[in-house]
């Protein structure tokens, strides 16, 4: 190796001067090119390097575009059934609203239960020559309404009413019978009337079986 060193430099040094610069200047030249060599080979694995991490983040920011395509989507579907859900809730509540109230106001009507036996009886008076042949009391029939809370729109507890039934046979010409029950429709009272049977006993007088009924949160017997 040190022989191979010195005949190196032996040749070197027998070299003119113009030789010598020629030679430095081939070396320099042969170190640059490997420098650029290298260099261009690190730059271009830098630029690969970089090209994959551009591809990767352009596939990320697609995917991610797509999820936020989706996410919209689906937020718009949501959108569209919470609209329609709200629209339907607040039917419903106005519904409830409305049923509670026409229920109220239908309660205020009824006629007591304790007022509609003499209530019956007055109406007598616009009825020429009508005559009761006899009243008689029903039992207490229990009725339960399911109430709604109109602002949780969840049920509450049921309302208990009580159906107050008589039945009232009546005896009298058809005209008279027919005064009677236009009395009745017309009164302040709502009264309800559920069956009626009318029987000719001798023309033109007739007999009528009337049922009639009314509402109330009372429990007692008509009349008691």
């Amino acid at each position: 190796m040190n022989n191979t060193i010195k005949k190196w430099q032996y040749n070197i040094d027998s070299l003119t001067l113009r030789e010598r610069i020629l030679l430095q200047a081939i070396i320099i030249m042969i170190i640059m090119t490997l420098f650029n060599t290298l260099l261009i080979e690190e730059i271009s694995n830098l630029e690969g390097s970089i090209q994959e991490d551009l591809d990767q983040i352009e596939r990320k920011t697609y995917d991610t575009q797509q999820q936020i395509i989706q996410d919209t989507q689906v937020l718009q579907e949501k959108k569209q059934i919470f609209i329609g859900e709200k629209e339907y809730f607040t039917k419903l509540t106005q519904k409830i609203i409305s049923n509670n109230e026409q229920l109220e106001i239908k309660f205020d009507r009824l006629v007591p239960p304790d007022k509609m036996i003499n209530l019956l009886r007055n109406l007598l008076v616009e009825t020429d020559g009508l005559s009761i042949v006899s009243i008689n009391n029903e039992a207490v029939e229990e009725i339960s309404i399911d109430r709604f809370n109109e602002n949780e729109l969840v049920q509450e507890d049921k309302i208990i009413l009580y159906g107050h039934s008589a039945t009232i046979q009546l005896s009298g010409t058809y005209q008279q019978i027919y005064n009677y029950l236009l009395a009745i429709e017309n009164t302040q009272w709502d009264i309800f009337w559920n069956s009626l049977q009318y029987n000719v006993i001798s023309y033109p007088i007739a007999e009528v079986t009337l049922r009639v009924m009314t509402v109330s949160t009372d429990k007692h017997w008509i009349g008691s």
